[in-house]
């Protein structure tokens, strides 16, 4: 409790967790209710997870030369960039490199997020203490995150599904746990003082 930098990167992935899964849970929907090819929109989600898989092997594979906080925040930023351009998606195309694009850069995050935890344990014995705490508190905030942007997304009857406040709602969590990972960052870096080379961390 007394580390800045596990503690605000917690309250990031917290934020995170509150709009990063809002086009997996409704994407099939959007593409429906944009009038996109039916048989693609069943798809939208094997094709998210599908970019995923890309998104979960190639950042791993470079987070120990190039730094698990210099890939997480770039990943986080352009996901939130995608959930802000999904309103722009009105084509069967678009739908799918979107859903590609999203599952890359949404995958490399979950699975960074495990390498954050051990880069900021001090010893052997706290890297499995250290996730139990944070995924105990970030799996609260999986848990309303989905329903609040299901209430935000129903509007009234007449107008339909309300998807601008449910988009701005999610890209703006996910911007905000971007900006959140880069202060753990940076109070990570400041707590390491001069022995850890910043390009590393």
């Amino acid at each position: 409790m007394r580390d800045g930098a596990f503690i605000v990167s917690i309250a990031a992935a917290c934020l995170v967790a509150f709009g990063l899964f809002f086009p997996y849970f409704y994407l099939q929907l959007y593409g429906l209710d944009k009038a996109l090819n039916a048989d693609l929109a069943f798809y939208a989600i094997a094709i998210l997870n599908a970019g995923s898989i890309v998104g979960r092997l190639l950042p791993n594979s470079f987070a120990d030369r190039v730094g698990s906080y210099n890939l997480i925040v770039p990943c986080l930023l352009a996901t939130s960039v995608l959930l802000f351009t999904m309103l722009s998606v009105h084509t069967s195309a678009g739908l799918v490199v979107f859903g590609l694009l999203y599952g890359c850069m949404s995958g490399s995050y979950l699975s960074l997020i495990p390498s954050i935890i051990a880069q900021l344990s001090k010893n052997s014995g706290q890297p499995g203490l250290r996730m139990g705490f944070a995924f105990t508190n970030v799996g609260f905030c999986m848990l309303l995150g989905t329903p609040i942007e299901g209430a935000l997304l129903h509007g009234t009857s007449a107008r339909g599904f309300v998807w601008t406040r449910t988009v701005i709602f999610s890209g703006v969590m996910v911007l905000s746990g971007a900006i959140g990972m880069l202060v753990s960052r940076f109070l990570h870096v400041r707590a390491q003082g001069s022995g850890t080379p910043r390009q590393l961390v």
